[in-house]
């Protein structure tokens, strides 16, 4: 009797264990084009706008699908969509070191983009099927699992390309996720219980998405701003900082090195923030960590020597730890398709972040880095009065819907 109820209480964490494992190598891809992109940027014929422009490219392909990914992982549940998806972009990037014309490359990013927004909605809603009453703790482990990819991969990316130059590096990354999707598959049978119950709640409502959305746009509003002032914070740097400052590859590793420490310090944000949420009023933590964000992004900014190093640490604490507060946010407002929350709360507003950064990469261009990150810095406080008044606006939606119970995000 024991031991079954010792197995009961793993398999939560087997499940998001085996997620986020997937999740580290599904981000630590998509992070690679910041530095890949400079290294092969002379040979292309890419500046500092078209550079970054490429990377937003990618980022967009991922985040703008992620809605729909989600829609169709509410209506169909697999527990194949997750590693079919890892597959793919493993298999995308591993194709980059052959891809020698500007358009193949292109084409293998949009498509790597896109299945990198394929991991994330059935991934999260299943994590969210086994959380129980702990939604934030797990979700940040699944979460620290992609900002932990993403803090390596350009690291990774740049360690290739010294040791076996930029083409066949890129190639070689490519191979332990390929084989951890080819693992993944060959368990994923045994998650399909709980690929059933992340999507009970679609199935059983009728209710179409936009009617259900429709009584609830003024709080997803204030969660998506939210998310892309914090995403700011970390986005502005990780896209044009390592073209601002060179195509070499030891700057590139200076650069790297830069990107992360900001991750590897938001995963400690995130895995804290998202414990702590579970026990603290959310919008409070969401305004402290915004307005830490916006003030240690100004530092980074204004920052020179290895002083560019705490702050950018500081910067990803700050910011990510509010990634699963403000995922989990988005599936109480939505819990009857919690995939499609999740697609809407990470994917779209990493698409309007994207779009953000895409205009800061054009400041940066015209008046230099220091500029445009300090806009970022501006751009990222917008979350503080969206946190501070997100606890009325949900509060008089409920109201309108004849809703009279507290609020499960507060």
């Amino acid at each position: 009797m024991q031991s079954e109820r010792a197995d009961r209480a793993s398999r939560p964490w087997t499940v998001v264990s085996l997620a986020a494992a997937g999740h580290f190598f599904n981000d630590g891809y998509s992070n690679i084009y910041p530095t890949l992109v400079p290294l092969v940027a002379q040979a292309m014929g890419l500046g500092l706008v078209t550079g970054s422009l490429v990377i937003t490219g990618v980022r967009m392909a991922s985040s703008l699908l992620q809605p729909a990914f989600g829609a169709l992982a509410d209506r169909r549940p697999t527990p194949y969509a997750g590693p079919v998806a890892l597959g793919v972009i493993g298999l995308c990037t591993g194709l980059l070191g052959f891809a020698h014309p500007i358009v193949a490359f292109v084409a293998l990013a949009l498509v790597a983009g896109a299945a990198n927004g394929a991991y994330h909605p059935p991934s999260l809603s299943m994590v969210r099927a086994v959380s129980g009453a702990q939604p934030g703790r797990f979700t940040s482990v699944f979460l620290v699992g992609g900002t932990a990819g993403r803090a390596v991969g350009p690291l990774l990316m740049v360690t290739a390309a010294a040791l076996f130059g930029v083409h066949a590096g890129v190639t070689v990354l490519a191979v332990p996720g390929v084989i951890l999707a080819a693992l993944l598959l060959l368990l994923a049978p045994r998650n399909a219980a709980h690929a059933r119950t992340a999507s009970r709640a679609a199935a059983q409502d009728a209710t179409s998405t936009w009617s259900l959305l429709r009584g609830r746009v003024g709080p997803f509003a204030l969660v998506l701003l939210i998310a892309v002032a914090r995403g700011t914070a970390t986005q502005a740097v990780t896209t044009f900082w390592p073209l601002l400052h060179g195509h070499a590859l030891s700057s590139l590793f200076g650069s790297a090195g830069v990107i992360a420490v900001m991750l590897l310090g938001g995963s400690v944000g995130n895995v804290v923030g998202g414990s702590v949420s579970d026990r603290i009023a959310p919008h409070r933590l969401l305004a402290i960590a915004t307005a830490g964000a916006a003030l240690s992004l100004t530092a980074f900014a204004l920052a020179g020597g290895v002083w560019v190093y705490p702050f950018a640490a500081l910067s990803g604490l700050f910011a990510m730890s509010t990634n699963a507060v403000t995922m989990v946010m988005g599936q109480n407002l939505l819990p009857e398709r919690a995939a499609t929350a999740s697609g809407l709360t990470l994917g779209f507003a990493n698409a309007l972040t994207a779009g953000v950064v895409a205009l800061l990469a054009v400041a940066a261009a015209a008046f230099g880095g220091q500029t445009a990150l300090l806009l970022g810095a501006g751009v990222t406080l917008l979350g503080l009065p969206a946190a501070l008044v997100y606890p009325r606006v949900e509060r008089r939606h409920r109201a309108a819907r004849g809703d009279t119970g507290q609020a499960a995000a507060f």
